[in-house]
């Protein structure tokens, strides 16, 4: 539900614009071995680090940093399953598989979609939620937070 291989990359039609494509293997400063992960907001770029392992998907903004981290999907996905994650500068951050869905969005029509939604608190802010899709072999496919984020286009090596 979340391919992870260098040049693979989706494209996105949202407010942001985003794209992201997998590049090279690294390492983070604990020895766990991640995907350099290429993200483009607004015609800005950004790097993240991407780990996959049989339990789960995590993300990790920098490869100094292991303590915090957001657990994208963890594995086996089943409707009904929840997880907490690390993330930097919150009070709570939790994720819960809610059902599982047919989605269309303008790059397909993709069915058995694992509907997620994320709730997190920033500290000193109000909390906030997102619900995200995620097609087998495709990975995220829509996204609805303050903006819908739709998949136009990918390609998974």
């Amino acid at each position: 539900y979340y391919p992870v291989s260098t040049g693979s990359y989706w494209v996105y039609q949202s407010y942001w614009g985003e794209t992201y494509s997998i590049g090279a293997m690294d390492t983070l400063i604990n020895g766990l071995p991640v995907y350099r992960t290429y993200i483009k907001v607004l015609g800005d770029s950004y790097t993240s680090y991407t780990y996959k392992s049989a339990s789960e998907i995590r993300k990790y903004l920098f490869l100094d940093d292991t303590i915090f981290y957001t657990t994208i999907l963890r594995f086996p996905l089943y409707v009904g399953s929840k997880w907490q994650n690390r993330t930097w500068g919150v009070v709570f951050d939790s994720s819960h598989v809610e059902g599982m869905e047919t989605v269309n969005v303008p790059a397909g029509n993709f069915t058995e979609c694992f509907r997620v939604r994320r709730k997190w608190q920033p500290v000193n802010e109000d909390s906030t939620e997102s619900i995200c899709w995620y097609a087998p072999n495709v990975g995220l496919v829509f996204r609805v937070d303050w903006d819908s984020t739709k998949l136009v286009d990918y390609s998974i090596k």
